[in-house]
């Protein structure tokens, strides 16, 4: 096991794992697209910082150019 592979995120009834890339509330997988699931490790692990969109895009879309739209539908989803 290297290091950070353990390393989890709870908050409210969620767990979420790098590792394992899943997203579990109360120990269901909760179903996400592998961009959304970037997109939400992102958002955590750089928490406390304010995120530029550019930077979410070049990490999230970096293969694909996508309207802002893209961006506020996966905020949206993950709320």
């Amino acid at each position: 096991m290297g290091p950070g592979t353990s390393r989890r995120y709870r908050f409210g009834e969620f767990t979420l794992s790098p590792a394992q890339r899943s997203l579990r509330q109360e120990g269901r997988e909760v179903p996400l697209i592998p961009r959304y699931l970037d997109l939400l490790l992102m958002l955590v692990e750089r928490r406390s910082e304010a995120l530029r969109r550019q930077e979410i895009f070049d990490h999230v879309w970096s293969d694909v150019v996508v309207s802002d739209g893209a961006l506020t539908q996966a905020i949206r989803t993950l709320r």
